[in-house]
């Protein structure tokens, strides 16, 4: 059952040695740091795109931050730290008026330095209810996929939302819908955000 993973690891070795790293294009714009807040831009993004199977666990979260109330407020201190230090403005990301994240980053973070504490209780309740969403995965994806999820993402000084996409159809595959109305709601709500770039980019052209 390993094989293919292990094909996949080799692989990518062989593709860092033959590459000399693991960035394509230029080595200048993506070099390797820490930049944790990467991991609850990703909360969001994920907690979003899978909201038909998230909404269900949001009414769970009082009652367990009440019985948590310790965990719940160190957690809130400790990323309000992370969000206070090791937020970062890449340069592309500041000057790229073609992709969404430039506008999310120059109408909401810039708007005010307040603005990025307000979205910590977000990334607590997005971690609470991504979690309990994939509460029948396996356990070892349970384990490894934090885990990866950091090495991937953690690295990468740009916010851009393609390199969410593969964690997110990871989480997604371990889904299976309860009910065809939470299949439908998640197609159409796919289908308005598809519909809505093509119209951007038709309509509204840099």
């Amino acid at each position: 059952k390993c094989f293919g993973f292990i094909l996949v690891g080799v692989g990518f070795l062989v593709f860092v040695k033959l590459n000399n790293g693991i960035v394509v294009g230029d080595r200048s714009a993506h070099e390797a740091v820490i930049h944790l807040p990467q991991i609850l831009y990703f909360l969001i993004f994920c907690g979003g795109l899978m909201f038909p199977y998230v909404l269900q666990h949001i009414k769970n979260f009082p009652s367990f931050a009440a019985r948590n109330f310790l965990f719940i407020a160190i957690s809130g201190i400790l990323l309000a730290a992370i969000v206070h230090y090791n937020t970062m403005g890449h340069p592309y990301l500041l000057a790229d008026n073609r992709h969404f994240t430039f506008y999310i980053w120059r109408k909401f973070f810039l708007r005010h330095w307040s603005l990025k504490f307000v979205l910590v209780p977000a990334y607590i309740t997005a971690a609470f209810c991504i979690t309990n969403t994939l509460q029948k995965s396996q356990l070892m994806f349970r384990i490894l996929f934090p885990v990866c999820l950091i090495l991937s993402l953690a690295p990468q000084a740009l916010l851009e939302f393609r390199y969410f996409i593969i964690p997110f159809i990871l989480c997604r595959l371990q889904v299976k819908p309860a009910s065809l109305s939470k299949l439908l709601a998640e197609f159409t709500f796919l289908v308005a955000i598809n519909a809505a770039t093509l119209y951007l980019f038709l309509h509204r052209p840099f």
